[in-house]
C-alpha cells in the first residue's frame, strides 16, 4: 500500500497545473473561474476526463449551454453531447450518443445515465465494462464506489479501492479512500494520506476542510480519557485541537478565518460559525463556498431572517446552476412550514440537477 502511495504522490506532483487552479477554484465555489482553468487544460491536453469536471463546473456556474458549443471531432464529440444530455435529464437520448463514442468514458456517461434512472445493476454492468477497455480510467472506481456505497455492498467497495489504487494515480481516488479511512475511525492513516494530497494541491480547500475534520476526531478522541468536564473545559480542548489544526495546514489569513467557521460548524457552534462566514465574505466576497456555508448554517437552525433572501441571492450569483442551495431553502422552508415556499425550491433543485 505504502508503494501504492508513492506512486500516486509522484503522479500528483506532475498534476497539471491548470488542473490544480481549477480544482483550487472549484473547491472554494468559484465555479466560473474553475471552468476557465478546465478550459484552458482540455486546450492543452483532450482529456476526456476533464469533459466531465468542465461540464459538472458549467452547470453549477448557470452555463452548461456553452458546454456543447466546444469544438470537437468524433468520438469525442459524442462524449461531450452524452455528457449535456445527462445534465439535462435526458438520460435515454444521452445514453444512445454515451454508446456512439465506443470507449471506456463512453460507458461511464452510460452508467450515470442508468444510476440516475435507479438501476444500479445495469450501471455496475456498465463500469465493468468500462475498467475492461481501460483500467487507468479512474471514474470507473470513483462510479463503483458509489454503486456500491448505495447498495450497501462494503466488500466491494473494499476491492474497488483494492484495485483502482493499484491501476491509477488519480487524487480523486485517493482522497475517496482517505475519507473512507476516516470513517472507519483509521484516523492516523487518513491524515498521512490528506497531507501528502494537501503537500501536492496546497489551495485545494476540499483537502484542508478533510484535515480539520480528521485533526478534530483525532483531538477530541485524545482528550476524551481526561474525565474533564464542563464547558471551560471543552472550550480549552477545542482551543488546544484548533493550535494543532493550524500547525498542520498551510493557509492564508482569510482561509484560516474561513476554515476556524468551518470547524464551528462542524461542532454545531453555529453562532460562531455564522460570525466566521460573514467575516470572510467581508474581507473577500469572491470567497464563494462561504456564502453557501451561510445558507447551510440558516438552514440548520431553522433561521428564517429577512436577510434570507438576500443570502440566497449573494449564494447563487456564481453558482446559478448549484442544486444544493435550493435544497437548503426547501428544507428550511419546510421546518418552518411554509410548504409553497418549499415546493417552489424543490422544484428549482431538481430543474438545476435531475438526478435528485
Amino acid at each position: 500500500m505504502r508503494f501504492i502511495i508513492a506512486l500516486l504522490i509522484i503522479s500528483l506532483n506532475a498534476y497539471c497545473d491548470s488542473i490544480k487552479e481549477a480544482r483550487a477554484a472549484y473547491s472554494r465555489g468559484d465555479f466560473k473561474r474553475a471552468s476557465l482553468f478546465y478550459k484552458e487544460a482540455l486546450t492543452k491536453k483532450k482529456s476526456l476526463e476533464i469533459l466531465f469536471f468542465l461540464a459538472d463546473s458549467l452547470k453549477n456556474e448557470g452555463n452548461l449551454s456553452s458546454f456543447k458549443e466546444i469544438k470537437l471531432d468524433p468520438p469525442l464529440s459524442y462524449l461531450r453531447d452524452g455528457i449535456y444530455f445527462y445534465h439535462k435529464g435526458m438520460y435515454e437520448k444521452g445514453e444512445v450518443l454515451f454508446k456512439k463514442a465506443g470507449n471506456s468514458y463512453g460507458y461511464v456517461g452510460m452508467a450515470l445515465c442508468r444510476k440516475a434512472r435507479g438501476d444500479f445493476r445495469k450501471a455496475e454492468k456498465y463500469l465493468i465494462l468500462a475498467k475492461g477497455l481501460s483500467l487507468q480510467n479512474p471514474l470507473v472506481y470513483i462510479n463503483l464506489l458509489n454503486i456500491y456505497s448505495l447498495l450497501g455492498e462494503d466488500e466491494k467497495k473494499h476491492k474497488v479501492f483494492k484495485e483502482g489504487l493499484k491501476n491509477t494515480r488519480s487524487p480523486l481516488l485517493l482522497f475517496e479512500f482517505a475519507k473512507s479511512l476516516a470513517y472507519q475511525g483509521l484516523l492516523s492513516e487518513s491524515y498521512n494520506i490528506l497531507q501528502k494530497l494537501h503537500q501536492a494541491e496546497p489551495d485545494n480547500l476540499f483537502y484542508k476542510e478533510e484535515l480539520v475534520k480528521v485533526l478534530l476526531a483525532r483531538g477530541e478522541e485524545k482528550h476524551k480519557h481526561q474525565h474533564t468536564h464542563g464547558v471551560l473545559h471543552r472550550l480549552h480542548r477545542i482551543e488546544e485541537i484548533e493550535k494543532d489544526i493550524f500547525s498542520k495546514i498551510r493557509h492564508s489569513e482569510i482561509e484560516k478565518v474561513y476554515l476556524q467557521g468551518f470547524m464551528n460548524i462542524l461542532l454545531n457552534f453555529f453562532t460562531s460559525g455564522m460570525e466566521k462566514m460573514n467575516e470572510v465574505l467581508e474581507r473577500d466576497k469572491s470567497f464563494f463556498i462561504a456564502r453557501q456555508r451561510l445558507l447551510f448554517i440558516y438552514k440548520e437552525v431553522g433561521f428564517m431572517a429577512k436577510i434570507l433572501p438576500d443570502v440566497y441571492r449573494d449564494a447563487l450569483s456564481n453558482a446559478k446552476g448549484l442544486a444544493i442551495l435550493d435544497v437548503y431553502l426547501a428544507e428550511l422552508y419546510m421546518k418552518k412550514g411554509s410548504i409553497t415556499e418549499a415546493y417552489i425550491h424543490s422544484k428549482n433543485a431538481l430543474r438545476k440537477d435531475p438526478n435528485l
